[in-house]
């Protein structure tokens, strides 16, 4: 019997042995979901990592939708500055054709002075031909004054025949008187 209670106690050391090996493995099986536990946390951490390269990621293209926003506000300016330019552009040919208005106006002033001119030689044209007329009717006076010495002098001939005619009448009574 003795036998057999050192046999029950070695059986009792055996189940303690076992007793202790269960609860190795449940500490070996708590270490495996530890390790899995900590594989977890590195895939989470993983997934973090990816997440903020992700994150990076979506600010360079934020970054970038800036930059394209500022190149479109570039290109905007750019254009104000075009429209400017051709404003600007648009102002000039005006200031030219302004020019040319004032040029034009110049010239137009040019024909005014030669009409005035023109007018002024068609008034002394008329002048002098209101000369001539007068230099033309005192000619006119001459001939006139000519006629009238020709006539003049058909009078003093008139009045040489009338003389001459007396004369005959006198040579002629004297001799009726001396034939009586």
């Amino acid at each position: 019997m003795g036998f057999k209670s050192e046999a029950e106690s070695d059986m009792g050391f055996k189940s303690e042995a076992e007793s202790d090996m269960g609860v190795k493995s449940e500490a070996k099986s708590d270490m495996e979901v530890k390790s899995e536990a900590q594989s977890d946390m590195e895939v989470k951490s993983e997934a973090q990592s990816d997440m903020e390269v992700k994150s990076e990621a979506q600010s360079d293209m934020e970054v970038k939708s800036e930059a394209q926003s500022d190149m479109e506000v570039k290109s905007e300016a750019q254009s104000d500055m075009e429209v400017k330019s051709e404003a600007q552009s648009d102002m000039e040919v005006k200031s030219e054709a302004q020019s040319d208005m004032g040029v034009k106006s110049e010239a137009k002033s040019d024909m005014g002075v030669k009409i005035e001119s023109q007018a002024v030689i068609e008034v002394k044209s008329e002048a002098q031909s209101d000369m001539e007329v007068k230099s033309e009717a005192e000619s006119d006076m001459g001939f006139k004054s000519e006629a009238q010495s020709d006539m003049g002098v058909k009078s003093e001939a008139k009045s040489d025949m009338e003389v001459k005619s007396e004369a005959q009448s006198v040579m002629e009574s004297n001799l009726k008187h001396s034939l009586s």
